[in-house]
């Protein structure tokens, strides 16, 4: 872990950011972005190969993005609770308008409308739906509480979700959609709810997934795909690199599978990093993730925090739990297939800045001072 030797009287901006943020969970995030870095060169070269591309050219995309993703996050640490809610609020607003454009000037790739090419960088709005979502949710609720009567604040944020949740589906990005769910009903529950709103959330989970098998062919053609596995060709790819790397891999760069297997670079990422590191490289890094959740989590319940900042990052903590769940599982086929980022690991630009704003948001609302 870095120390750097400042005294408790240095009020400079840096000076009062490092004596307040928690300097465990900076080094480990610092830990992911360099091994996202790492996996990166193991990744990229063959897919961008494919494309005729230079074999260095993700790389260095995704190292710019790193580094992007990395000062953002600081940055934002660096900013009070009053500014982070500004700042999430601001992107909040834009991204919902940049998702109403996606529906009518966005690129079509697979089947699906998600992205928007501005000045030569292609964008994913909803990528940073989802942390922002998180942020004006947990202010919707405390504030709501605080000088609302009853539950009318729960409407507002219901009604916050359902216009997120309709923008996804129409694109449409399921995926995207249950992760903006779990972020909802995790501040719900964490909030506070009767047994019949956590019955109510459970059959709206259920219906939202008997509605997409039912409506959205993409979403029936990987449950399908789920129940009869052979009809899988991804998943049967990334079985066989995590055979092939078994306990302790085949060494940085001696993946092999990586070459034919087509989306290595971002849904299954973690199959090249267990064929050339091995499962137990995954098993420690998936306990690095939870390290950082139960840190963050245990950071904001038992340092009497507001209502807001307990809300906000549980929210947070739901959206990284969710992705790093769905992705894994998904590459050890113990569930349907779901096209979704490995956080930090995962080649994409705004997949990377999307959770550097994420962790900056943790980082700052569990500071010790917020001047």
């Amino acid at each position: 872990m870095f120390d750097f030797k400042i005294d408790r009287t240095d009020q400079s901006i840096f000076g009062r950011w490092y004596l307040s943020v928690d300097k465990i969970l900076v080094t480990l995030l610092l830990f992911l972005f360099i091994i996202g870095l790492v996996v990166s060169y193991a990744a990229t070269p063959a897919v961008s190969e494919h494309l005729n591309l230079e074999a260095d050219f993700m790389v260095k995309h995704q190292f710019f993005f790193l580094i992007v993703a990395f000062l953002l996050m600081i940055a934002i640490s660096m900013l009070s609770h009053e500014q982070i809610l500004l700042c999430a609020a601001s992107i909040f607003l834009i991204m919902l308008i940049f998702m109403v454009a996606v529906l009518f000037k966005g690129s079509n790739a697979k089947g699906a409308t998600r992205w928007l090419y501005m000045y030569g960088f292609c964008l994913q709005p909803s990528e940073f739906i989802k942390p922002t979502f998180a942020i004006m949710l947990a202010s919707i609720i405390h504030y709501g509480k605080l000088y609302t009567k009853g539950i009318r604040y729960l409407y507002v944020a219901s009604f916050t979700f359902l216009i997120i949740a309709v923008l996804l589906i129409m694109q449409p990005d399921f995926g995207m959609t249950t992760t903006v769910f779990a972020i909802f009903a995790a501040e719900l529950l964490v909030n506070g709810l009767s047994k019949k709103g956590v019955l109510s959330l459970i059959i709206i989970g259920l219906l939202g997934l008997t509605a997409a098998y039912l409506f959205l062919p993409h979403v029936r053609i990987r449950v399908n795909g789920f129940i009869n596995p052979e009809q899988t060709y991804q998943v049967k790819m990334a079985y066989a690199a995590i055979k092939h790397g078994g306990f302790f891999g085949v060494g940085p760069g001696n993946g092999t599978l990586k070459t034919i297997l087509p989306d290595a670079h971002t849904d299954f990422v973690m199959a090249v990093i267990a064929e050339e590191n091995g499962v137990l490289f995954v098993f420690g890094l998936l306990l690095l993730f939870c390290y950082i959740v139960v840190r963050s989590l245990r950071i904001a319940f038992y340092q009497n925090h507001s209502l807001f900042t307990n809300l906000a990052i549980t929210g947070l903590m739901a959206q990284l739990s969710f992705q790093v769940f769905i992705n894994s599982a998904s590459t050890l086929n113990l569930i349907p297939p779901k096209g979704m980022t490995l956080p930090f690991l995962s080649y994409g630009g705004s997949s990377l800045i999307s959770m550097g704003l994420a962790m900056g948001f943790v980082l700052g609302l569990t500071r010790e001072k917020n001047n």
